[in-house]
Order: C-alpha cells, then sequence, then structure tokens
C-alpha cells in the first residue's frame, strides 16, 4: 500500500485501500498477520471476561448505527454475540439492536430510532 495513490484510481479503489490500515479497519481480519498492530489490535478487542468483550462490541456498534453505517454496526452486534455473554439482558439488546440494523439494511418500516438502542 502506498499512498498517495495516482489520479486515475477510482473513488471506490481510493476507500478500499484504507481498509489495509489498521486504524481505518471496518473489522480485524480473522487469521493473525504478521503486523504487530494488527496483533495488538485483535488481542485488545478480546481482551476481558465474555460479557466485557460483548459490551464492548455492542457500544461499537450502537456509534456505527448512530451513524446509519447499519453494515458495519451489524458486525460489531454480530461479534458481541458471538463472544457469548453470559448477561441475558446484554445477549438480549445484542439480538434487538442486529435485528434494528437488519431492518434499516431491508428498508422495512418502521424505522428504529437509534435513542431507542439498550
Amino acid at each position: 500500500m502506498t499512498f498517495p495513490l495516482p489520479d486515475n484510481t477510482s473513488l471506490d479503489e481510493k476507500l478500499a485501500a484504507f481498509d489495509s490500515v489498521p486504524l481505518f479497519m471496518k473489522s480485524l481480519p480473522e487469521e493473525g498477520l504478521s503486523d504487530p498492530v494488527v496483533s495488538a489490535l485483535q488481542s485488545l478487542a478480546y481482551e476481558g471476561t465474555p460479557d466485557e468483550i460483548a459490551q464492548n462490541f455492542k457500544e461499537q456498534g450502537n456509534e456505527y448505527f448512530k451513524g446509519k453505517r447499519y453494515r458495519e454496526a451489524l458486525g460489531f452486534y454480530a461479534q458481541g454475540i458471538d463472544a457469548k455473554p453470559t448477561d441475558p439482558v446484554l445477549r438480549e439488546a445484542l439480538l434487538c439492536n442486529r435485528a434494528a440494523c437488519n431492518l434499516e439494511l431491508s428498508e422495512i418500516s418502521p424505522q428504529p430510532d437509534p435513542s431507542t438502542l439498550r
């Protein structure tokens, strides 16, 4: 990856280049990379109890939902559910928030209000 990109690249190609920069990654790669920054971010994302991890992903999902970035929010809520939280209220909130993202992505009415996220 080199910056700046030539002027003949499309906007989509320029935006895709950001996905390889740890600061701008929408999600962390599943497999370990040789990049120490990505490895450090991966270890921080899964540090703590299952409830703490799930809460962290829920909060990140809420921020993306408020910004109307529903696909990214959906991914964070799914990661929170995958963390297997033991708190039933937290699990319920993750499931409801994931459902709200699916509704937004399918453009079905009524539209959920971001202030109602748990």
